[in-house]
């Protein structure tokens, strides 16, 4: 039974840091898309492929190793011409929108921690402390907390 919670856990922390990985590249993506950058590839896990499907012209990708992802945006390259995956030249972009795609992952991941904590808030139920009363027994005479005024019996 405790290799089945140990493994249940490892699960539990696996597809957490997978989904808020998932989260983060879903940021760069999505502002990205609104800010007319050309996207080749979305990626969430490295290595061998489990999954991969073209939506709207770009590569969504799943890996078997979900230690990170990235969004191929070619456009993004500092000082270069950039080319989409098939060839084809791409318009220079902003600073500006520049600035914005590489903050929507962070900020994503942010406003998924707050929905997060609000749903945890508004399910959890408040406990009772584990224990109602506590006495104490002795006190060292010589120790600060006896020179604080704390006595056997408080």
């Amino acid at each position: 039974m405790e290799s089945l919670q140990t493994f249940l856990t490892v699960f539990f922390v696996a597809f957490f840091f997978f989904f808020s990985v998932f989260i983060h590249e879903f940021g760069h993506c999505v502002a990205a898309i609104w800010r007319g950058l050309h996207v080749d590839k979305f990626s969430v896990g490295f290595g061998h492929r489990i999954m991969a499907k073209k939506i709207k012209g770009i590569d969504c990708i799943v890996g078997w190793i979900p230690l990170g992802g990235y969004v191929a945006l070619p456009q993004m390259e500092l000082g270069k011409t950039s080319f989409a995956a098939d060839g084809s030249e791409l318009p220079p972009i902003k600073q500006k929108d520049k600035i914005i795609v590489a903050l929507a992952g962070p900020a994503f991941n942010i406003a998924f921690a707050l929905i997060l904590s609000l749903i945890v808030w508004g399910v959890g139920e408040e406990q009772s402390p584990a224990v109602e009363s506590l006495i104490v027994e002795q006190v060292d005479k010589k120790g600060p907390e006896y020179k604080a005024g704390l006595r056997a019996g408080d």
